[in-house]
């Protein structure tokens, strides 16, 4: 199957998202730091790669989209829980 350019765009969401998840889920007061710490690793990552011919500023934007999402959706989702909790009682 022929990798296409979503599909590379994806990948790097997924795997910056699961870099950043252990730490949000269980250390979210780390989040401070990890999220510039990624971020700075997301382009850091891409400046190495730089003599590549596929290498492209997409790749960072799509690291930074992994690391907001994870960064956005966990406390989203405590917070709709503790308010489902509260409710409950």
């Amino acid at each position: 199957m022929p990798r296409t350019q979503m599909g590379g765009m994806m990948e790097h969401v997924i795997l910056f998202a699961a870099l950043v998840l252990p730490a949000a889920l269980f250390r979210p007061r780390w989040m401070f730091w990890l999220v510039p710490l990624a971020c700075f690793f997301a382009i850091g990552m891409e400046l190495l790669r730089i003599d590549q011919s596929h290498v492209h500023g997409y790749d960072v934007i799509a690291d930074i989209f992994g690391i907001i999402l994870v960064t956005v959706t966990v406390p989203l989702l405590r917070a709709i829980g503790a308010f489902i909790a509260s409710s409950w009682e």
